[in-house]
């Protein structure tokens, strides 16, 4: 979604302006100005609409006495009270979004966290100027860096299309592959495994919903056609997978137990958001998850080794075993 076409960013700029300090009376043209500053480009029919929707929706945190003046000098829109106070600008959220800045940093994602990244810093800078005040701490997080990753050129297309309706061409092609298959694609929803980006949607290649790694995109190009919104496979569609890969299996009690001092760290940082623990009497920690089996899941299993044993299913033991044989044969163990 473009800035201009975010209507909260509109009507936060608009509060500002008309809370200032500096500055009681805001002409039209003053305020399309400072939608500018913010990359923010409507006309004056939109901004007439937006000071009408905050008067008449006391629910979103603005003052909704806002009036136009026209008496000698004093043209323009203005709060009515004056010494109305802003909603929103308290340091703990001047601090939120301080966190935001750095939290973002660590994201080498383009063009898009970098708008993203601007946009809170100009915030931050405005909130500033109505608290002068209010000091805050920069860099106070270190985040891991990220290592390269080819697909991030196509994040912003892909998400602007989500977020748009828009269909999508898409070459893709498989590490296997010799050249790209080309996908007329519906994107429904993004999601990151292990630093990479993957994008699932309607593939009419395989008539099927199907997961793509934005790594294999070689281009991508907007279709005009109608947009396929397939509501049965909503946000939920990952809920009980591992990764990215979701089987046609059912989804079934996965056992586990852990070490007494590997169970530590299972008990502080769940290994999925159904982890249920059922023992924990100080010689192991066993849990239970509700998962499909996939490859995903037999990987974050054998990086608990040699500190978890799989109870159930025995299924789910045999493809780890397998796994595990594999390993060592072509290490020579």
């Amino acid at each position: 979604m473009s800035i201009s076409k975010n209507p909260l960013l509109r009507y936060s700029v608009i509060d500002q302006c008309l809370s200032s300090r500096l500055k009681k009376y805001w002409p039209p043209e003053d305020l399309l100005k400072a939608f500018e500053d913010w990359g923010i480009f409507v006309g004056l029919r939109q901004l007439k609409k937006d000071i009408a929707f905050m008067r008449e929706n006391p629910g979103l945190g603005y003052n909704v006495n806002i009036e136009h003046s026209r008496k000698d000098n004093c043209i323009g829109y203005h709060y009515v009270v004056d010494d109305y106070v802003p909603q929103g600008h308290s340091p703990q959220e001047l601090m939120a979004l301080s966190f935001i800045i750095d939290l973002t940093s660590s994201f080498e994602s383009g063009d898009l966290t970098s708008k993203a990244r601007d946009t809170v810093k100009k915030l931050v800078k405005r909130l500033h100027s109505l608290r002068p005040g209010l000091k805050l701490k920069s860099n106070v997080i270190s985040m891991e860096p990220r290592p390269y990753y080819k697909g991030i050129s196509h994040l912003a297309g892909v998400l602007e299309a989500i977020y748009g309706n828009k269909v999508l061409s898409i070459d893709y092609q498989k590490f296997n592959d010799e050249k790209p298959a080309t996908h007329i694609f519906h994107p429904y929803q993004l999601k990151t495994y292990l630093s990479r980006w993957y994008v699932r949607g309607y593939s009419e290649k395989h008539k099927d919903v199907i997961v793509l790694g934005l790594d294999r995109i070689e281009r991508i190009a907007e279709v005009k056609q109608p947009y396929r919104d397939d509501m049965a496979n909503g946000p939920d569609f990952f809920m009980n997978t591992i990764g990215i890969n979701r089987s046609q299996g059912p989804v079934e009690e996965i056992r586990l137990s852990f070490t007494r001092e590997q169970g530590h760290y299972i008990k502080t940082l769940y290994l999925h958001h159904s982890q249920q623990i059922i023992k924990d009497d100080g010689q192991e920690v066993v849990i239970t998850l509700q998962l499909i089996q996939n490859y995903e899941l037999c990987q974050l299993i054998m990086s608990q080794m040699p500190h978890v044993t799989v109870l159930e299913p025995v299924s789910l033991r045999e493809k780890v075993k397998e796994m595990l044989r594999g390993g060592l044969g072509k290490n020579n163990f």
